[in-house]
């Protein structure tokens, strides 16, 4: 598995290609513009070849409670799901890197993940999906290299070595997800109920290694991911798979959008850490 570079985006080399391939671009208040910006003309897939390191392990069962809505309860024991991905190409023109954290919980009487925390390298997909999904994304620095031996990756905010992951030992893997389990997000702003909305991503599995994962995080209080105590050596994935794949149907596939709503006063709460 060699590294994907992102240099060789969706339309050309820095976006410079979609300036040609989109000239709705040049028409500032056409309505069409929008839509014209996010469409792909093949209609292929919306992440096509993203470049993962992955794995699920155990964390604090009483920080995951506090981070979590009441009305989404943690798995028994608490889980978190947590990602770094080089995403090369796009449906939307652009290429960048991303790393998250999802905490499992309770909703519907399944299991679901919350996105907890989300950080990446650009602009257009950190407003893109913070307004339309209500993803808690963040701009942040990204050491990613993805290799077959020993595929590393680390975030830096602020200052900060934020999260760090170093992948050794590789066996073969036949199939994989970035995204086993329905995923939710809240949508809204302080002094409101937020909207919880959920989707459900389809995937082609590329290839693959199971891995050993050394994780750090770093002690700062801009992400504290750091409380939630995971473990210091992990079994994970490295994958590269095409992620919301058209004509596909998610292995879950549960109906999406809004699904119910999360207190006012955890939105609030949790504003703080969305956004610093």
């Amino acid at each position: 598995m060699d590294k994907k570079t992102s240099e060789n985006n969706f339309w050309g080399d820095d976006g410079e290609g979609i300036l040609k391939a989109k000239p709705a671009i040049e028409h500032a208040w056409a309505p069409e513009r929008f839509m014209h910006l996010v469409s792909d003309p093949n209609n292929g897939p919306q992440y096509p070849m993203s470049d993962s390191l992955h794995f699920t392990c155990p964390v604090n069962q009483d920080v995951a409670r506090e981070w979590l809505p009441d009305n989404l309860p943690p798995t028994d024991p608490a889980l978190a799901t947590v990602f770094m991905v080089d995403y090369p190409r796009t449906f939307f023109g652009l290429s960048y890197q991303e790393a998250g954290i999802f905490l499992h919980c309770m909703f519907e009487d399944r299991e679901h993940m919350l996105t907890v925390w989300m950080t990446l390298n650009d602009d257009t997909p950190l407003i893109l999906g913070r307004e339309m999904s209500g993803l808690p994304k963040k701009i942040a620095d990204f050491e990613i290299v993805l290799n077959a031996v020993n595929p590393r990756g680390k975030v830096m905010r602020r200052g900060y070595d934020v999260l760090e992951v170093v992948g050794s030992n590789p066996e073969p893997l036949t199939d994989g997800e970035l995204w086993q389990l329905p995923t939710l997000n809240v949508l809204g702003v302080p002094g409101q109920e937020g909207k919880l909305l959920r989707g459900c991503a389809s995937h082609r599995f590329h290839e693959g290694q199971k891995m050993d994962f050394e994780v750090t995080t770093g002690i700062t209080d801009f992400d504290p991911l750091y409380k939630l105590e995971m473990p210091s050596t992990v079994r994970g994935e490295h994958m590269i798979i095409d992620a919301a794949v058209p004509g596909i149907a998610p292995r879950i596939d549960l109906p999406g959008g809004e699904v119910g709503t999360v207190s006012a006063e955890w939105v609030v709460a949790n504003y703080p850490f969305r956004c610093f």
